[in-house]
Order: structure tokens, then C-alpha cells, then sequence
């Protein structure tokens, strides 16, 4: 099966996206170099999006890793996340 998403449409929505804030990018950088999985920037950003949306008081997120995923969920967040990496 292949990818539910055209290389056109990927490229496209990369070029339109704001540059990275400086934390994230060294994030993302590390971890790459480390072969360490995390989510795509187009990923991050609707994360921020549904927290700004919702405006949830907790977050729960399973597997954390490095935290990239966490920093792009605080970024208008105010509220308390709890985060579970398993070992």
C-alpha cells in the first residue's frame, strides 16, 4: 500500500509553513542524527492548532521520546501535560 499523500501536496504545505522556532529545529535536528522518531513539523503544528481549538486543561501523551512532540502541544498551553515513556 502505498502513501495516502501526493509528494506534490507534502512539498506544498512544507514551503508554506513558517520557519521553525529555534528549539524545535535543534530538537529535530538531534534526533534525526540519533535516528530517534518523531513527528513531521506539518504534525506539530496541527497539535498546536487542536490545543489552541480545544483549550484542554490536561494533556496525556504516550511515548514521549525526546519531547518534541510535548514542546510543539506547550507552545499556547497553560495547562499541565503528563508524559509516559516506557524503557
Amino acid at each position: 500500500m502505498g502513501n495516502i499523500t501526493q509528494d506534490w501536496i507534502i512539498d506544498y504545505l512544507r514551503q508554506k509553513q513558517p520557519e521553525l522556532p529555534q528549539e524545535l529545529e535543534q530538537l529535530r535536528e538531534q534526533s534525526l542524527k540519533q535516528n530517534i522518531p518523531i513527528i513531521e513539523p506539518e504534525v506539530g503544528q496541527l497539535l498546536n492548532f487542536l490545543v489552541r481549538l480545544h483549550q484542554p486543561e490536561r494533556i496525556l501523551e504516550l511515548g514521549t521520546a525526546y519531547g518534541y512532540s510535548t514542546l510543539w502541544l506547550a507552545r499556547d498551553f497553560s495547562g499541565q501535560i503528563v508524559t509516559i515513556e516506557l524503557k
